[in-house]
């Protein structure tokens, strides 16, 4: 329990941690941004990133072939319990747990709307990630 308070404590300190809409492209791509950051100070290993980055690839795919704003919302959704049992797994660690549920509440929220745009931030937070994610 302690750990979670910690954690909690902290979440207001990690600049990475703000609302994904507030994202700008420097924060995305710059060496020194908070892609940068959190791909520094994550402890997940490479191997899982590469198999999250997958699921939300197909994710990102789906966006762009698909009108049907429902079918892309379901995948969304199917998500969080994805990245939940990562997490609860330990293969998930804590900051990129809370970063991709932000990021998964924030393309939700945008698709119930019926905007399909901020996918391409999502890819490029996506594609950040990877390119400066080392093991």
């Amino acid at each position: 329990m302690r750990q979670n308070t910690n954690q909690r404590d902290n979440e207001n300190q990690k600049e990475y941690f703000k609302d994904p809409a507030n994202w700008s492209v420097e924060d995305i791509a710059l060496e020194k941004g908070l892609v940068a950051t959190l791909a520094k100070k994550d402890k997940t290993k490479m191997s899982q990133v590469r198999k999250i980055f997958a699921e939300l690839n197909n994710l990102y795919s789906l966006s762009k072939k698909s009108e049907n704003i429902d079918e892309i919302k379901k995948e969304v959704l199917m998500l969080f319990p994805k990245i939940n049992y990562a997490k609860n797994r330990e293969v998930l660690k804590y900051d990129l747990y809370v970063v991709l549920k932000n990021w998964l509440n924030y393309l939700y929220n945008e698709l119930k709307k019926g905007n399909k745009k901020p996918f391409e931030k999502f890819h490029d937070f996506l594609t950040a990630l990877i390119s400066y994610k080392k093991d």
